[in-house]
């Protein structure tokens, strides 16, 4: 090696090694930069989250106490109805027993028919009386001795209902601080047509609802939850043993989100707040995203250092002749790889404008059928050799593009995606303006018309924006890209970016629509269960909102695994052979048929349970009432929304099994159990009632009394005396 080649050598290992010196230290430099933007990107992507996961909840938790506190109202209205036969007597009550009587039953049924009623009373301001479900001091009570006064703080002055705002009531905690927080309704009762004469309020357990919508939605423990008043003071809160206007988060300087949900029905603001601990990223998935980037970054400052003297710009200018697949379908694993070469210079010369565009056929049926339709197919192809065929549907489409060229004064390109669907790029000489955007419109629908009459059917075009240049492609190519995925919202053959402008509002799902749904699936009912899915779908397509086939098909997952989950807990599960899975859907229309063709499958199933299984569910209805009747819970919800059944089922099993009605068979488990407990003698009546599940033991004794005869007292005092006779006589049996 020469001395002027050694000094070009050496000169040239100077070069490298400073300029890999400032490679590193460029290089821990962008390390310090990468973590201190990771840990600030983290945290806002994890406050962003948390906010909008305490929005969602904060305003589910509002429709669910909404949608409890209208069934009570309209169960008080319906139960006011049914009794107006006693409710339209003499105002006179204190001296009518039979109609006290009567009243007391009412009140009692009435708090056993909803498991969030806690108790309820009817006060008659004629008579000063209050009745009420609950033996506190009596059943019938004055109001000035009422123990509840406050329930009757506020009398409603129309006959719409009147609700309270929460506020503690424990029947067995004198002091006033109980941990139970209720929500009183009052209702105005017209007795012999005189407008309110009488009230009825009953008391919803608010903690008890709140309590079940923590469990249905799997809330953490950490959000903090409470109810505004019209005030804005706390009027209840969630945490146990906290009193209304407590705050729930009671460190000072606690960093919050707050998230609030108003319910212009009820008056009242959901507020759900949650206290944000540190954010504690993971060390270990933050070294590894470094060390990759570090890696990558060092083995490209290798690569450039040793090739420093290459001919980049000869490397450069080979790799803009890029095919049109990777220009424009970089990430399309469905593109053909026969596209030509980008040379904009000779397919687009002199052109200022660009649209691109994508043509698609729709899926051909399932079932094609044969016969007349493959006559007619077999025409077709002999009357258009070319269109006829769909593989040969880029070659149709670009021909008919060349043919608009012509005639049209444009430039194109055609490339084919799959074998159903083609890009198209138009270049046009003039500048881009409200004018000529009319013109691609105009191209695109005579298009459509040819395509129509070639395929026999309705093809399907997405149309971008205008581009001011051949850098601008990619982005309106991603805009064609953008509309595909509204493909089952968008009805007309000709798409434009215009369509999916108006995507301005979340979509709100009808959750009470998808609940009456999987009921009335489960329950048989066909026209009920297909009239909800249509409603369903009808809220897909209308509201200020647009939705993606992905979130379509994401809410139509949601509502199979909720029915296969009530399937699957049924005591005699319900096999279904498949999932819901779309096929060969081009719109909303035909996703809804296949949808429905779903439900009629599991309808099916439903009915076509063998006898014995049915004889099975009849049986562990009765077992399931034999071994939970002591319970004071026990109603015939509960015992529905166990198997999964209707109310009516219910009735009906229980009726056929045992020829009694559901409460009379439950009084009459409880009665038989009573006598044995009395016939022990080992508990008190008022012990015994309690661990029957009888609400007060006035209601024990007379339920007692109506089936043996006697009042309980009388009963164990009888077969005490049946007990010493048989000890001190033995021969008596004899």
């Amino acid at each position: 090696m020469s001395k002027k080649e050694t000094r070009r050598e050496l000169t040239l290992h100077l070069f490298r090694k400073k300029q890999i010196r400032m490679i590193a230290l460029t290089l821990i430099l962008f390390s310090i930069l990468t973590g201190v933007l990771f840990h600030v990107l983290e945290k806002k992507v994890w406050l962003d989250n948390l906010t909008a996961s305490n929005e969602t909840i904060a305003g589910q938790v509002a429709s669910i106490y909404e949608l409890h506190l209208k069934n009570v109202q309209d169960l008080c209205m319906h139960s006011a109805g049914a009794n107006s036969a006693f409710l339209q007597a003499s105002p006179s009550r204190s001296g009518n027993a039979e109609e006290n009587k009567n009243i007391v039953q009412y009140l009692t049924d009435l708090s056993v028919a909803n498991e969030y009623i806690y108790s309820s009373y009817l006060y008659f301001p004629s008579d000063e009386l209050v009745f009420s479900s609950y033996s506190l001091p009596s059943v019938m009570t004055p109001l000035g001795s009422f123990y509840d006064q406050a329930a009757f703080s506020v009398l409603p002055q129309t006959a719409a209902p009147l609700l309270l705002d929460p506020r503690p009531l424990d029947f067995h905690d004198t002091s006033g601080q109980g941990d139970t927080q209720v929500i009183t309704m009052l209702i105005s009762l017209p007795i012999n047509t005189e407008p309110k004469t009488a009230y009825l309020a009953v008391n919803i357990d608010a903690r008890r609802i709140y309590a079940q919508i923590v469990e249905d939605l799997q809330i953490d423990s950490h959000p903090a939850f409470y109810i505004l008043g019209k005030d804005g003071s706390i009027i209840f809160n969630g945490e146990a043993g906290v009193l209304a206007g407590d705050s729930a988060l009671a460190e000072e300087g606690a960093q919050i989100i707050s998230s609030r949900a108003d319910s212009e029905w009820l008056g009242w603001s959901f507020v759900l707040e949650s206290e944000l601990p540190p954010v504690r990223s993971s060390l270990l998935t933050f070294c590894i995203v470094i060390i990759g980037i570090l890696t990558v970054l060092l083995f490209a400052a290798v690569i450039l250092t040793f090739l420093q003297t290459a001919p980049i710009r000869d490397i450069l200018q080979t790799s803009r002749n890029l095919r049109w697949r990777y220009f424009l379908t970089s990430e399309n694993d469905t593109a053909d790889a026969s596209f030509p070469q980008f040379n904009p210079g000779a397919d687009f010369p002199g052109c200022h404008s660009f649209w691109a565009l994508s043509f698609r056929l729709p899926k051909p049926a399932e079932n094609d059928g044969g016969g007349e339709a493959a006559h007619t197919a077999g025409e077709d192809a002999a009357a258009n050799p070319i269109g006829a065929d769909r593989a040969n549907f880029p070659g149709a489409l670009r021909e008919i593009l060349t043919q608009l060229s012509r005639k049209r004064k444009f430039r194109c390109q055609t490339f084919a995606l799959t074998p159903d669907c083609v890009g198209a790029i138009l270049g046009f000489s003039s500048e881009p303006s409200p004018d000529m955007e009319k013109l691609p419109i105009s191209i695109a629908q005579e298009a459509l018309t040819l395509l129509k009459n070639r395929f026999q059917c309705t093809p399907i075009c997405c149309l971008s924006s205008a581009a001011r240049s051949v850098r601008q492609l990619p982005a309106a190519w991603q805009e064609v890209s953008e509309i595909e995925k509204y493909s089952w919202s968008l009805h007309a053959p000709l798409r434009t970016g215009a369509d999916i402008a108006q995507k301005q509002e979340p979509y709100e799902f009808p959750l009470q629509t998808e609940k009456q749904l999987v009921n009335t699936l489960l329950a048989g009912n066909i026209r009920d269960c297909l009239a909800h899915s249509r409603a369903i779908f009808a809220s897909f397509a209308s509201g200020p909102w647009i939705l993606e086939n992905t979130e379509i098909r994401k809410y139509l997952y949601f509502i199979q695994n909720d029915i296969l989950s009530r399937l699957a807990s049924m005591p005699i599960p319900v096999r279904v052979e498949s999932d819901f899975l779309p096929k060969n859907c081009d719109s909303l229309k035909e996703l809804e048929k296949s949808f429905e063709q779903y439900l009629l499958s599991i309808l099916s199933a439903i009915s076509s349970r063998d006898i014995r299984e049915k004889e099975s569910l009849d049986a562990a209805v009765i077992d399931f009432i034999d071994n939970h009747y002591r319970e004071n819970v026990i109603c015939l919800n509960m015992v529905s929304e166990h198997f999964g059944l209707t109310n009516g089922q219910v009735s009906r099993i229980v009726r056929e099994m045992t020829g009694k009605n559901f409460s009379a068979y439950v009084t009459e488990k409880r009665i038989e159990k009573s006598r044995k407990l009395l016939q022990e003698n080992k508990m008190t009546i008022n012990e015994i009632s309690d661990y029957l599940g009888f609400s007060y033991p006035y209601y024990f004794i007379r339920k007692f009394r109506e089936l043996e005869g006697v009042t309980p007292g009388q009963y164990s005092g009888q077969a005490a005396d049946s007990q010493f006779t048989a000890e001190t006589d033995p021969g008596s049996d004899a």
